[in-house]
């Protein structure tokens, strides 16, 4: 019976499978799939405690309060949805069925606008790190806009090009390569363009040689960058691996963890900061006295570089949190 998909992404049949090896495979995903939910899950309660303390208190003004519990909740709401097939066996494989290409759909979109999150909150670091200046800011939004004008054709002309398996997953074709290859080259692009700004600062403050030390907000958030890198490098780099080796029943055996990953690190990204925030306002320990501050949304003031008088002390007091505001647009 022909199929005649929404959006033009084509169903064709493909060589028949084992049913016992598909079911396998399918119990796998399976596995993989309620482990990375749950691993997601109990982060989110090993870190409940400062999501209540630094974000809910703050406005619904606030981009990293909305970022936040986009990443946090929205990649939970997505794999409990992508999870729903699988809850029987028999239903799995969703073969040759109308639905397959909005099921395709739906993972595409969330895994793209989880990663355009991740790439918002590193931007409000880099921005808040340069103290929120002219140039930084006229050089993230043309990286922003840059990136949604090369995604946004990649999704809407090439992807109802694209064939789909049994599995609802892009078939190896020259248009599928091509696909994948401009994703990845686009997100390498903003991504390299985000550590090269984020690890200017502690490169320009070992240079200065500020008491052979490099502040703690800078190195912080030249550590959260660098990880943050890393892990996004390594998933464009599985996602490659499994596209080229991995059968079309197990190429979706790690999409939940890119969810999952993406949701740890944005939501460590700003409760790091937020951490180190209220940690820096009550300790007691005496620190030099800096001209410039870091802002990033809602968070307290922080010190970045040093003044002319390397004797100037400056104790922090005990405060509460400090609403401020970080504007990126």
């Amino acid at each position: 019976m022909p199929v005649d998909p929404p959006l033009g992404l084509a169903l064709k049949s493909s060589p028949a499978i084992d049913p016992a090896f598909s079911a396998q495979a399918a119990q796998i995903i399976t596995y993989s799939s309620v482990s990375a939910l749950a691993f997601l899950v109990w982060d989110i309660c090993l870190t409940f405690d400062d999501e209540v303390e630094y974000i809910w208190k703050q406005g619904w003004g606030s981009p990293a309060k909305a970022l936040f519990l986009y990443t946090r909740y929205f990649s939970v709401i997505a794999q409990a949805i992508l999870l729903v097939p699988r809850a029987d066996l028999s239903h799995t494989l969703p073969s040759n069925h109308r639905s397959c290409p909005s099921w395709f759909i739906f993972k595409s979109v969330a895994f793209q606008t989880m990663m355009s999150c991740l790439g918002l909150i590193l931007m409000l670091r880099v921005y808040a790190l340069y103290n929120r200046a002219p140039w930084v800011r006229s050089i993230l939004q043309t990286l922003f806009s840059i990136e949604i004008l090369l995604i946004l054709p990649i999704y809407c002309s090439l992807f109802p090009l694209l064939e789909l398996d049994e599995m609802c997953e892009p078939r190896k074709t020259p248009m599928s390569r091509l696909s994948l290859h401009l994703l990845s080259g686009v997100t390498s692009i903003v991504q390299v363009t985000l550590l090269i700004l984020t690890l200017i600062k502690p490169v320009i403050s070992m240079r200065k040689d500020w008491r052979n030390r490099i502040p703690s907000i800078i190195y912080l958030v030249a550590r959260d960058g660098a990880w943050v890198f890393g892990l996004i490098f390594g998933l464009l780099f599985v996602s490659q691996i499994f596209y080229i080796f991995a059968g079309p029943l197990y190429r979706d055996l790690v999409f939940t963890w890119f969810l999952t990953i993406l949701s740890f690190s944005g939501a460590r990204l700003i409760l790091n900061l937020y951490g180190f925030g209220v940690r820096q306002s009550v300790q007691d320990d005496s620190v030099a006295c800096l001209t410039s501050q870091i802002r990033i949304s809602d968070l307290e003031l922080f010190p970045l570089g040093p003044t002319d008088d390397d004797d100037a002390i400056n104790v922090p007091e005990p405060r509460p949190l400090v609403s401020i505001d970080v504007v990126v647009a």
